[in-house]
C-alpha cells in the first residue's frame, strides 16, 4: 500500500510540476535557448519528465512478470522519454542532451529508491 502510494503521488506531483512548468516558446520566440530563460524551471522541469516517465515504467513493470517483458518495456519507455523531451524542448541537442543526462540521472536514483522500497514490502 505505502509502495503505490509513493508511486502514484511521486507520478501526479511530477505531471502537475511538468504541466505547470512545462517550457512557454511563444513568450520566448526571439530567444534561441528558451529553456535557460528561467533556470528554476529547467531544473525542475526536466528531472520531473524523468520522474514522471520512471514512475509510469513502475506502474507498467507492475503488470508483467515476465523479466524480458519487463526490461524491454523500461528500455522503450526510457528511449520515448527522451524522444519525447527532444520534440518538447526546442534547445540544440549538447545543451539539451547534458541537462537530459542529469535528469535520466535523477530519475534513475528515484527508480531505485522505489525499488528497494518494493522489495522491503
Amino acid at each position: 500500500m505505502f509502495y503505490n502510494v509513493i508511486v502514484y503521488g511521486c507520478l501526479l506531483i511530477s505531471l502537475i510540476v511538468i504541466v505547470t512548468l512545462s517550457p512557454n516558446f511563444v513568450s520566448y520566440s526571439n530567444n534561441e535557448y528558451p529553456l535557460f530563460s528561467d533556470i528554476i524551471n529547467t531544473f525542475l522541469f526536466i528531472p520531473s519528465f524523468f520522474i514522471a516517465s520512471f514512475s509510469i515504467i513502475q506502474i507498467l513493470n507492475s503488470f508483467f512478470q515476465n523479466t524480458k517483458a519487463k526490461v524491454l518495456s523500461s528500455f522503450v519507455l526510457i528511449i520515448c522519454s527522451f524522444c519525447v523531451l527532444k520534440l518538447i524542448v526546442k534547445t540544440d541537442n549538447i545543451s539539451l542532451l547534458l541537462l537530459s543526462l542529469i535528469g535520466f540521472l535523477i530519475g534513475t536514483f528515484y527508480f531505485i529508491i522505489i525499488n528497494l522500497l518494493n522489495k522491503k514490502r
